[in-house]
């Protein structure tokens, strides 16, 4: 008998604009013409000034809010010197 193994690594979506990692919040979010997801951070998201989507608010940390994400990286970068 054979049993098929699943490959258990992970597979992390990227931004089509920035090519960043994708938070769980980001990768959910979807176009509401269409409702195909639309693969882009909310950085890129609120830049282009698109408002037209559906997302999982739940998934939502602060992390995902741009403000707040430009703030991590400062943090970031300041404790990584």
């Amino acid at each position: 008998m054979l049993i098929a193994i699943l490959d258990t690594a992970e597979v992390n979506m990227r931004c089509k604009a920035c090519n960043i990692e994708l938070t769980d919040y980001e990768a959910t979010i979807r176009c509401s013409n269409t409702d195909e997801f639309i693969d882009i951070c909310s950085s890129c998201l609120s830049a282009g000034g698109d408002v037209n989507f559906s997302d999982r608010a739940d998934l939502r940390t602060l992390a995902d809010i741009p403000e707040f994400s430009s703030l991590f990286d400062e943090l970031d970068e300041y404790y990584n010197e």
